[in-house]
């Protein structure tokens, strides 16, 4: 049998049904041939005399001065790309994952075609990799950090800042961080946070290498290996492989966040709205390595406290000593402080309450049924969670709340670190808390001062009464 063209070979084929939805036949130049319908897509060709439709239409580009089909397309591609409009076709063949298809038939057999693919790729991940670089939260200065850094500091957040400028390059570091078993990443927030964390750190570390001033994560890390009283020596060597930043770095850091720490909390004043003072004694034992005559461990008493905001939904100004009514303490009776009927019931419905939440626990262990059990909690006053105070902490005093003029001192650098104007020291009526001790001492160092504690008659009093006592 003579060999046949291909043209001659589509020329003698006669037209048949075809099992493919989006193939039909219709008459053309070349006689009979497969054309496909408007919901055609890619990678689906009829696979009938594919061979030679292939040789035809290779040799019909040839004629139209094409080396390939290959060359076709990318003319194509130019020329939409010269025209700032996007190729539909181009599009549709990437979006259907031919083209993945496609690098990965070449890349089996020539694995030069797997080094110009990434080659090709490199573009696109230095790209992203700058965007990621060019972060806010990547660029924040150690020398201006503010304490409002450490609070906000959270890996999944810095996760999605990444991966939003940068799908491609994240997305890489997540399939090679992910084992490729027992994890099945379905979307990028089903990601466990343990490889969001790596994938974080090796883009920090990265992006320190690029530009040693990118450093805030290391950052973050030093001032907790610091916290946790690692050696000096260890944060140098860490720093050395970009995990960390150097001790100099880490103290002033905690030097820019004290100040601005300090400076929150000395706009208190200003603000004119109401804040809570808590401290109480801190005792800490100081050792010495070789004990001595005179070189003997000792404890050191000192004073630590805070300041609470209350959100905004529970703020209120400044109370004034007009807030307190002690015109009607005269007034107060026995029954006033007396748990009423109704603060009975409430207790009670609170006890059944938690002894049926233990025992549902100790039937859950053995396999008891006890939904007969059914005590809720009562509802009194219920504060919505989501609407957390501020805690703002004071300065540690070398004071001692046991020593009355120490107690003096302590209130006096307490409204000073809060920014108390003189005239609201005077008039205003400070909430100070801590154990019954604390408000003991507190109680007496105000009656000494002779209730004039708050203003600058009590302090000269007060220096007289110190020297007395």
């Amino acid at each position: 049998m003579a060999s046949q063209s291909p043209e001659e070979a589509f020329r003698r084929k006669s037209p048949r049904s075809t099992s493919f939805s989006n193939m039909n036949y219709a008459e053309t130049p070349l006689d009979y041939c497969f054309e496909v319908n408007a919901g055609g897509r890619p990678g689906y060709a009829d696979p009938h005399l594919l061979t030679e439709r292939l040789s035809l239409l290779n040799d019909y580009a040839s004629t139209l001065g094409f080396v390939s089909l290959f060359d076709a397309c990318l003319s194509e591609a130019r020329l939409h790309h010269r025209n700032g409009a996007a190729d539909p076709n181009i599009e549709n063949f990437v979006n259907s994952g031919c083209l993945e298809e496609l690098f990965d038939i070449f890349g089996k057999r020539n694995k030069t075609i797997d080094i110009e693919c990434c080659r090709a790729a490199e573009g696109i991940y230095v790209s992203e990799f700058d965007k990621i670089r060019q972060l806010d939260v990547m660029n924040q200065s150690i020398s201006l950090w503010k304490a409002d850094y450490m609070s906000a500091f959270n890996f999944n957040d810095l996760h999605s800042a990444m991966r939003q400028s940068a799908p491609n390059l994240v997305g890489l570091l997540e399939r090679l961080a992910v084992p490729q078993r027992g994890v099945n990443i379905v979307s990028p927030t089903a990601l466990p946070t343990k490889y969001r964390r790596v994938v974080v750190m090796v883009i920090a570390v990265l992006a320190q290498t690029r530009n040693p001033s990118t450093n805030f994560v290391q950052a973050m890390f030093s001032i907790f290996l610091f916290a946790s009283k690692v050696p000096k020596r260890v944060l140098g060597s860490l720093s050395h492989v970009g995990l960390c930043t150097s001790y100099s770095s880490v103290r002033s850091a905690l030097k820019s966040a004290a100040a601005d720490s300090r400076k929150r909390l000395r706009g208190l004043g200003a603000g004119e709205m109401a804040f809570i003072t808590v401290f109480d004694n801190l005792t800490k034992q100081m050792n010495v390595r070789d004990r001595r005559l005179v070189n003997n461990p000792e404890f050191l008493t000192l004073t630590a406290g805070f300041v609470l905001l209350p959100p905004a939904s529970r703020s209120s100004p400044i109370f004034s000593r007009q807030d307190i009514r002690t015109d009607l303490i005269s007034s107060l009776r026995a029954c006033d402080f007396v748990p009423s009927d109704d603060d009975f019931g409430v207790m009670r419905q609170t006890v059944a309450a938690l002894v049926a939440s233990v025992v549902k626990d100790f039937a859950s262990d053995f396999h008891i049924e006890s939904s007969d059990l059914n005590f809720p909690m009562p509802d009194i006053f219920p504060i919505d969670a989501s609407f957390t105070p501020e805690i703002l902490p004071l300065p540690t005093y070398d004071k001692d709340e046991g020593i009355v003029h120490d107690m003096v001192d302590i209130l006096y650098s307490i409204q000073s670190d809060v920014g108390l104007k003189e005239e609201q020291r005077r008039h205003s009526v400070s909430i100070l808390g801590g154990d019954l001790a604390t408000v003991a001492n507190i109680r007496y160092a105000m009656t000494l001062s002779g209730g004039l504690i708050f203003g600058s008659e009590g302090r000269s009093s007060s220096k007289r009464r110190r020297q007395t006592i």
